[in-house]
């Protein structure tokens, strides 16, 4: 069970220190539920636009418009992905996946006797 009071991401103003943004990851953020979307990583498209978080609950990666004004900020969607997502990484124009409860490798039915 996760704590859906603390499913988001905290944007600082470093200058003074005090929360500049709330980027809510929960699929509806105006639902109160047990569970949560357990996020883990985060990353900063290439041209700074958008923020990315992992979201290891709902096997997705949460969207948002980085230099969205609000106070709170929703997702602009998600991206489906493999189970438990659990890093991300940019490189060029591509978003960089690793899933912490993938499929592996499982056992290696061509093996002889």
């Amino acid at each position: 069970m996760s704590n859906t009071e603390l499913d988001y991401v905290v944007a600082l103003n470093l200058k003074n220190g005090k929360v500049a943004h709330d980027f809510h990851v929960n699929l509806d953020s105006s639902l109160k539920s047990d569970s949560g979307s357990v996020p883990q990583s985060v990353a900063i498209s290439s041209d700074g636009k958008r923020l990315l978080v992992a979201c290891a609950s709902l096997d997705a990666v949460a969207v948002f418009d980085a230099h969205d004004t609000d106070h709170e900020v929703s997702p602009l969607g998600f991206i489906p992905t493999e189970w438990y997502p659990s890093a991300l990484a940019i490189v060029g124009n591509d978003l960089l996946i690793a899933t912490a409860k993938g499929e592996s490798s499982g056992p290696d039915n061509m093996l002889s006797n």
